[in-house]
């Protein structure tokens, strides 16, 4: 839990709440916890959140139960004042491979809980200046000692394909939501009690449910007048990604060699289930549904060729996608996985902003062309070559 960032004090609400839970001789709940100091998060400002004492640094627990509102009560098992980077892969490579050795188990399930952009990247670390990108999320996991069955990340946008394919054979199963997620987090609580009471779960029972969960929450929440904390959420097999990136390679180079012009193209796009509706932030608003794109192109285009291609992604994207639920009628077009979609060529470099605005905060130069997606699919290329 990056807590070097406005988060903050909600990563301490939700240790607190996993508290409520707790471990048991079953199952661990290791969490590492960093708070920066108070200027970070809150510049000048002199509010405090009156959580757990406003420490700073980073602390390592493996919680125990109790009913505080306010207090971690669980007691440290290791500590520092100096809150490590979460945009270095050390950071989170070192927890998991700390974790595992201390915490042996049969399965293992990673969360990050965290801002996230997409192949822009999660562990926005303010303090350091520094975003945790997929090819260093991607070094994190492969240096973990067990190859976790399930990431889940409780962090925004990051149900993209650029990063299920990016972890491809770091991980199992990848939860994610295409969409935001609020500042509140996934229920914690409600997946811990899950998971304490149905210990022998195998992972793809734990992913489905864990997706349903969360779906029920939101809902619970909008009937109590409250934001949802997240609309869309989705179970993806990251070992069935190869054969459908292979399968959008096949449609993009349907599409460069189509007589479908840059305009149409730039009109589907537009009608495709796009995602933080809210906002016009790069790279934000144009991610975009991989499987809604798929359907458009197939029911709205002439060409024969980018037809079958569009069927053939839309069937390869079923196969990856384990559960998938959409709360919201402004994400009812969404599939489960959506891929990054701009009207316009993909810029080398393209100007982005950190979670909070301020690209002067934390931003990686990280570029598109670096996915492996991108690689394996030329995708930037071709949209350029149709949308110059």
């Amino acid at each position: 839990m990056n807590g070097n960032n406005d988060l903050e004090p909600n990563l301490v609400a939700n240790v607190i709440e996993a508290e409520k839970v707790g471990s048991n001789e079953r199952v661990d709940i290791v969490v590492q916890l960093s708070r920066a100091p108070h200027h970070v998060v809150y510049g000048k400002s002199a509010k405090s959140t009156g959580l757990d004492g406003d420490w700073s640094g980073v602390r390592r627990y493996c919680l125990t139960q109790s009913p505080s509102k306010k207090k971690i009560k669980s007691q440290p098992v290791a500590s520092s004042d100096a809150p490590p980077n979460h945009g270095s892969s050390h950071t989170l490579s070192d927890f998991l491979r700390w974790g595992m050795e201390n915490y042996p188990a049969r399965h293992y399930m990673v969360v990050i809980g965290d801002h996230g952009q997409g192949f822009a990247g999660t562990g926005f670390d303010y303090l350091h200046k520094d975003v945790l990108d997929p090819g260093e999320l991607k070094e994190a996991l492969a240096q973990s000692p067990v190859k976790p069955d399930v990431v889940m990340m409780d962090a925004c946008e990051m149900g993209a394909v650029e990063i299920a394919y990016q972890i491809r054979e770091q991980a199992g199963i990848l939860i994610a939501s295409e969409e935001i997620i609020g500042l509140g987090g996934l229920p914690h609580r409600q997946l811990l009690e899950y998971l304490q009471q149905n210990p022998h779960s195998s992972p793809t029972q734990l992913a489905r449910q864990i997706v349903s969960i969360a779906s029920e929450d939101t809902i619970n929440s909008v009937d109590r007048g409250k934001d949802p904390a997240t609309e869309q959420l989705a179970a993806l097999r990251l070992d069935r990604t190869p054969a459908m990136v292979e399968s959008i390679a096949d449609l993009g180079k349907a599409l460069a060699k189509s007589k479908v012009s840059g305009a149409r193209l730039k009109e589907i796009i537009g009608d495709t289930q796009s995602f933080n509706l809210g906002s016009q932030r790069k790279p934000d608003c144009d991610y975009r549904d991989l499987g809604h794109f798929a359907t458009l192109l197939q029911d709205e285009c002439d060409d024969p060729v980018v037809q079958e291609a569009a069927a053939l992604v839309r069937k390869t994207l079923k196969a990856v996608v384990l559960e998938n639920h959409c709360s919201g009628e402004e994400v009812s077009d969404g599939n489960g996985l959506s891929v990054y979609l701009p009207p316009h060529a993909i810029e080398a470099n393209p100007k982005r902003t950190a979670p909070n605005g301020k690209s002067v905060i934390a931003i990686s130069d990280f570029t598109y062309e670096q996915t492996d997606f991108d690689q394996a699919t030329g995708w930037s290329k071709w949209l350029r070559a149709k949308l110059k």
